[in-house]
């Protein structure tokens, strides 16, 4: 995603509607699925949808390498732009057509196949069946450790695209948050009261959290309110992570360490996981 604001304008249809995701197919093959954000609210096979370069890659891959002899390639160019090019063999008139991403590094893909919604595909490899659940559940909680073994990769890159595609903009904060933390190994831990929530990281990683010991504290705000939160999407809000230092000794006693924008929830997760490996001692 290519944003460097604190917020995101969310898409939205002419008529004021909020892009939702679609799974799609190359009308007439087993390929895809495809997870894309239709354009228009009333779709016909030829309409145009937009990918992340992500899927885009897995489109013109299926394309250059399935059919190879269709008369009709893919290739990428300078700037991140795609091109799409055919001969008489898939057309009467040779021609070509170039795609330039947008400002989320998304595509725009129609008019050259008609495309056909994954709903109406009926000779799905397992693989394929656990992608697009991971896509279609995506604001479910994560089940992939639910799947069966060689079915959760697929599953997880699915729920991960619905996402991608979406900027996120739908994913809780402590779904943000745990993604990030995965990446380092470490474990956070869901805490709420009074409508506020938030998510508390042990320093001791070694076992499961009982309350007890020093952690970090980690929220979010939204400009002009009061409340915390982690278990609610952000959405087109500037918002704001708030670290903070903690002992589970009942006092409640927590000191202030960061506040960072919203959008740097990687950033955040590398802080804390400095943090964390870093001897000390802890004195409020």
């Amino acid at each position: 995603m290519h944003s460097t604001s604190e917020t995101v304008t969310v898409p939205q249809h002419p008529n004021g509607d909020l892009f939702t995701i679609a799974l799609f197919t190359v009308g007439g093959t087993a390929y895809g699925p495809y997870v894309g954000l239709p354009l228009h609210s009333w779709m016909m096979p030829n309409s145009a949808h937009m990918f992340t370069r992500a899927t885009a890659e897995r489109i013109v891959d299926d394309l250059n390498e399935r059919d190879a002899d269709c008369g009709l390639t893919g290739q990428w160019g300078a700037g991140g732009s795609l091109t799409f090019t055919w001969d008489e063999r898939y057309r009467d008139t040779p021609g070509s057509q170039t795609v330039i991403p947008d400002e989320y590094d998304w595509f725009e893909i129609g008019g050259l196949w008609p495309w056909d919604e994954w709903d109406d595909h009926h000779e799905a490899t397992p693989g394929q069946e656990a992608f697009a659940n991971g896509a279609l559940h995506y604001l479910e909680a994560d089940g992939t450790e639910a799947q069966d073994d060689p079915l959760k990769t697929p599953y997880a890159r699915g729920r991960a695209e619905a996402h991608a595609v979406t900027l996120h903009l739908e994913e809780h904060p402590d779904q943000a948050l745990r993604r990030a933390l995965a990446v380092h190994g470490l474990k956070a831990y869901l805490d709420e009261d009074c409508g506020n929530s938030w998510l508390r990281i042990p320093f001791d990683q070694t076992r499961d959290w009982d309350g007890v010991g020093w952690h970090l504290v980690v929220f979010v705000t939204v400009d002009g309110d009061d409340a915390t939160f982690v278990d609610e999407p952000v959405g087109d809000r500037t918002a704001h992570w708030h670290l903070n230092r903690g002992v589970g000794d009942g006092t409640g006693r927590e000191t202030r360490l960061m506040v960072s924008p919203y959008t740097t929830t990687d950033q955040v997760a590398k802080v804390i996981a400095a943090l964390l490996r870093t001897p000390q001692r802890h004195e409020l």
